[in-house]
């Protein structure tokens, strides 16, 4: 059973031990957004906070962002009414609903992969791994399926490879600067924090490259927040895009750099928030209000892990989307 599987259903018997909240309780505007974290706030996720300041600047509630410590631990959150809404893996939303954790997906968040196959200066090419060590996050994950795939494509089997799970991007950039592994499955901004001190280390393959084009990481709500509390979804969902259509334009580039470097890029240069930007805004990192995800996208996406193994059985896209707030806001 891949890991993820294992992880959902610790949450779902989780759940079922409590709520921490009333559903039917009144729900003022005023009332503080409370907003889940799946893996903690990076640069990726620097938008949303500009999204949340204009939110709040226009009259609406306040964003409180609680770093989680894992997908499980906010789905659990979610089911059991402890916060509002959180941001987790798509594939961990997908094998939710599978497994019948009452959850919905209202909005993409993560609209493009930025991981890497960071290598040593030795290994050129992905058929070079043959012997080596490399760290991905672990079975059943997104970027330990990117390490595998990779491997297969090059026709090394998995007795040819030794994997090392590492689930925090800067800890297996920490491992590859070490020497204790030859390759790892690092982050857009992990990479340009290493790369002008160690020229040897470079790109050998992308995940952009090895999966199908879909979100990798997505806005998720309970059943019950979708149903009981749509106003309070919707207002989170606009509040989103409309501060995402603003971080992403030449107007907002500023705003975008003044919080990235106030918060998940504190300590790091200038230019290299300059360069995350550039690229998250090349590679189209956020949802567009006018382009909700497709069933065929959730299809494709999902014969991929079907196919890799990432997930035993897959969830419709009815099962798991609930596309009507992000429709919505496209109205508007």
């Amino acid at each position: 059973m891949p890991a993820i599987c294992l992880l959902l259903a610790a949450a779902i018997l989780l759940a079922t031990t409590g709520c921490g909240g009333d559903a039917s309780s009144a729900d003022p505007a005023s009332k503080p957004l409370k907003l889940g974290y799946s893996f903690g706030f990076d640069a990726g996720d620097v938008a949303d906070q500009v999204a949340f300041r204009r939110l709040e600047a226009r009259g609406g509630p306040h964003a409180k962002l609680v770093d989680m410590g894992g997908a499980a631990n906010a789905i659990t959150a979610l089911i059991r009414d402890d916060i509002d809404a959180a941001v987790v893996p798509y594939v961990a939303a997908v094998e939710a609903a599978r497994s019948g954790t009452r959850i919905r997906v209202v909005l993409g968040a993560n609209m493009a992969p930025e991981f890497f196959l960071v290598a040593r200066r030795d290994i050129r090419r992905p058929s070079d791994l043959r012997g080596k060590a490399i760290a991905h996050s672990g079975p059943g994950t997104v970027t330990g399926t990117f390490a595998e795939e990779v491997a297969r494509r090059a026709g090394l089997g998995r007795g040819d490879v030794r994997f090392r799970a590492i689930q925090e991007s800067s800890a297996k950039t920490a491992a590859l600067l070490a020497g204790r592994v030859d390759a790892a499955t690092i982050d857009f901004v992990d990479y340009q924090r290493i790369r002008a001190e160690h020229p040897d280390l470079h790109v050998i393959a992308r995940l952009s490259e090895v999966q199908p084009r879909a979100p990798t990481m997505v806005w998720a709500v309970s059943h019950e927040s979708a149903e009981r509390r749509p106003q309070r979804v919707q207002r989170l969902v606009d509040g989103l895009l409309d501060g995402y259509e603003l971080a992403y334009t030449d107007d907002g580039r500023e705003a975008w750099l003044d919080e990235a470097g106030a918060t998940a890029l504190e300590g790091d240069s200038s230019a290299l928030a300059r360069r995350a930007y550039d690229f998250y805004r090349r590679v189209g990192f956020w949802p567009r209000r006018t382009e909700p995800v497709a069933k065929a996208v959730h299809e494709r996406i999902v014969r991929f892990w079907l196919d890799e193994k990432l997930i035993e059985r897959g969830a419709p896209y009815d099962e798991v989307w609930d596309p009507t707030f992000w429709e919505n806001a496209a109205k508007g």
